[in-house]
C-alpha cells in the first residue's frame, strides 16, 4: 500500500510540476461555478449547464497551464477590474466576522463607515473624517 501511494504522489507531482495553479481568478471563476450550480439546480436549464461546463473548462485549463505570463496578465486584469466588487463583498465579510463586538454605522454627513463597540443605547459620535457629531442607537 505504501509503494502505491507513493507512485501516486510521485505522479501528482510530476503532472503539476510547472503548472500556473490558484490565483484570484481561478477563485473567482470557482465562485461562478458555484453560483451557476445552484441555478442550474433550480432551474434545470441546459444553457446554464453549459455555461458552467465552459467557466470549469476554462478555469482548469488556466490551472494547468504553463504559460505564467499570460496568467499573470489575465489575473492583473482581473484584479484591476474587480476591486470594488472584491472590496465591497471584503467589507461585508469583515462586519459578519466582527458582529459580536461591533457594530457598523455611516456618517450622516460624509458617508464614511464607523466601527463602534457594542454598548446599547443612544449615543453620540464623532465622525472621525468631517468632525461632525451625531446621534445613533445600538439595540443589541
Amino acid at each position: 500500500m505504501r509503494n502505491f501511494l507513493y507512485k501516486v504522489r510521485v505522479f501528482l507531482t510530476r503532472l503539476f510540476r510547472g503548472c500556473y495553479g490558484i490565483d484570484d481568478l481561478y477563485k473567482g471563476g470557482f465562485v461562478v461555478v458555484l453560483i451557476l450550480m445552484l441555478l442550474h439546480t433550480i432551474t434545470r436549464s441546459k444553457i446554464i449547464y453549459i455555461l458552467e461546463l465552459v467557466v470549469l473548462i476554462l478555469i482548469m485549463l488556466r490551472f494547468f497551464s504553463k504559460n505564467h505570463a499570460a496568467r499573470i496578465r489575465e489575473n492583473e486584469f482581473y484584479l484591476k477590474h474587480t476591486v470594488g466588487i472584491r472590496g465591497w463583498f471584503k467589507y461585508q465579510f469583515k462586519r459578519l466576522r466582527n458582529i459580536r463586538h461591533y457594530r457598523y454605522r455611516k456618517c450622516p454627513h460624509c458617508h464614511q463607515a464607523l466601527r463602534l463597540p457594542v454598548k446599547k443605547g443612544k449615543h453620540t459620535v464623532s465622525c472621525p473624517k468631517c468632525h461632525e457629531e451625531f446621534q445613533t442607537t445600538i439595540l443589541f
